[in-house]
């Protein structure tokens, strides 16, 4: 058996260095506490914003003849510089309210002109 300390022996193979045994086991867990600290800091993002988003949703509607719900949204980006050993996760929550407008029409350029003036209009 190998009583060298600077080395980690597993069932008797060959001996790995303890420094390049911690490389690999940092290697191996990394993904995990990245994804720990993105369920961390989301959870906190989330758990401090749901009365708040819920407020804006509610504001958003007013008081409409709808039978629709008010539908609350939170979204996140979430990001960290890849490679690094020891990243810096970031988590960022946002929420507003959307208002859209949209107007449609053909691109039809064989279309015959439409009168577009008040005199052409009024005939």
């Amino acid at each position: 058996m190998n009583t060298d300390r600077s080395t980690v022996s597993i069932n008797e193979g060959p001996a790995i260095d303890a420094g390049r045994f911690s490389q690999i086991a940092n290697a191996l867990s990394r993904p995990r506490h990245i994804l720990q600290t993105i369920l961390a800091l989301t959870h906190e993002a989330i758990a401090n914003q749901i009365e708040e988003v819920e407020l804006a949703a509610a504001e958003a509607a007013g008081d409409t003849d709808d039978d629709k719900p008010v539908v609350a949204k939170l979204s996140l980006a979430i990001s960290w510089p890849a490679g690094e050993p020891i990243p810096e996760v970031t988590v960022k929550s946002s929420y507003s309210v959307k208002r859209t407008n949209e107007a449609t029409a053909l691109a039809d350029g064989d279309q015959g002109k439409l009168p577009f003036s008040a005199e052409e209009g009024d005939k």
